[in-house]
C-alpha cells in the first residue's frame, strides 16, 4: 500500500530511518549552535525557553527551549539537512504531487527532561474546512508531518493519534490557556482503548490527516526528546489558497514570502535563505 493510499484509508503512516545519522547529526549540532546563539535570528517568530529553572542555563543549549518556531525556513544547514531533505521530500511527493509547498510549521519542538509540559488533543490548523460525505473526510490532503531527530518514546512523551478521528472534519476546540486549544475526547465518546501512542527512532517520520486528533504527553524520561514538525502541500492547494488570499483571507506563510505576499515560485523548494539569509 503506498504511503498516500495508508493516509486516505488510515489517517496515519510511519515512515523510518528517513534522515540519515550523518543528517541528524548535522542537524542537532546545528540547533545546539542555534540555541546558544538564539538573539542572533531576530526574525523567528517565537523561541519559547523552559520554564523549569535549572534548564535556563543548562550544559546542553537544547535543554533551554521548548520549541523554537520557523527555525528549519530560516537556516540554510536545517533546510538542506531536514525541511528539505531529498528523503523526506520524495514521501511528501507521494503524497501531495511533484510539486510541494510549505504551508506553515517548520518549528523544532524540544521536550527537555523535567518539563511538565503537554500537548493538548487538538486537529492542526488548516486552510480547509469541508464536511465530510457519508462519514469520511473529505478536505484535501496535506503532508502534516512529526520527524524525530532523537528517539520518542512513551516515558518520552511520544505523539498520540486517535485513528478514524479525521472522519469527524474540523471540531470546535476550545481555550487551553496554552499555545494551542483542545479537544474533549471523552465527551467525543474515545477512550483509552482508541488511543495509538507512536514511538519512533532518530529518523522516522509521522505523517497524519490535518483533521485527525492528536496530542503528547510530558517527558518523564532522563532524555530530551528533539523533533521537526510542519505541514507541506501540493500545486493544487497552493492555486486555491493563492485564489482565497487575493479575496483578503489573512494566511499565515513561513519565510518563502515576502511578508503576506505571497510570491509566484516557479521552483516551490527554492533555498529561502536566498531572500532572507541566514544570520
Amino acid at each position: 500500500m503506498s504511503f498516500k493510499q495508508q493516509l486516505q484509508d488510515e489517517g496515519w503512516f510511519v515512515a523510518r530511518q528517513v534522515l540519515s545519522p550523518a543528517d541528524i547529526e548535522v542537524a542537532l549540532n546545528r540547533l545546539r549552535q542555534v540555541a546558544r546563539h538564539i538573539e542572533g535570528y531576530d526574525r523567528l517568530p517565537h523561541a519559547h525557553r523552559a520554564e523549569a529553572p535549572e534548564l535556563a542555563n543548562h550544559a546542553d543549549p537544547l535543554f533551554r527551549f521548548e520549541w523554537i518556531d520557523g527555525i528549519t525556513f530560516y537556516d540554510q544547514p536545517l533546510w538542506k539537512h531536514v525541511a528539505a531533505h531529498p528523503a523526506l521530500l520524495e514521501i511528501a511527493r507521494e503524497v501531495v504531487g511533484e510539486q510541494v509547498f510549505p504551508l506553515n510549521g517548520g518549528g523544532v519542538f524540544l521536550k527537555p527532561p523535567g518539563s511538565d509540559k503537554s500537548v493538548p488533543w487538538h486537529q492542526d490548523a488548516s486552510p480547509f474546512a469541508m464536511h465530510p460525505v457519508d462519514g469520511h473526510a473529505t478536505n484535501p490532503l496535506l503532508f502534516d508531518f512529526w520527524l524525530g531527530l532523537t528517539p520518542a518514546t512513551r516515558e518520552m512523551g511520544c505523539l498520540r493519534l486517535i485513528p478514524g478521528s479525521q472522519h469527524r472534519g474540523r471540531l470546535e476546540h476550545k481555550a487551553a490557556g496554552g499555545i494551542l486549544p483542545q479537544l474533549d475526547i471523552h465527551a467525543l465518546g474515545y477512550s483509552d482503548r482508541d488511543i495509538v501512542s507512536v514511538e519512533t527512532g532518530p529518523g522516522d517520520v509521522i505523517v497524519w490527516h490535518q483533521d485527525m486528533i492528536h496530542g503528547s504527553e510530558p517527558n518523564r524520561s532522563s532524555r530530551s526528546r528533539v523533533a521537526v514538525a510542519s505541514v507541506y502541500h501540493g500545486q493544487a492547494e497552493e492555486q486555491s489558497l493563492r485564489e482565497v488570499h487575493r479575496k483578503g483571507a489573512n494566511r499565515r506563510r513561513p519565510q518563502l514570502c515576502d511578508g503576506d505576499r505571497i510570491l509566484p515560485l516557479d521552483d516551490p523548494i527554492t533555498p529561502p535563505w536566498q531572500a532572507h539569509p541566514a544570520p
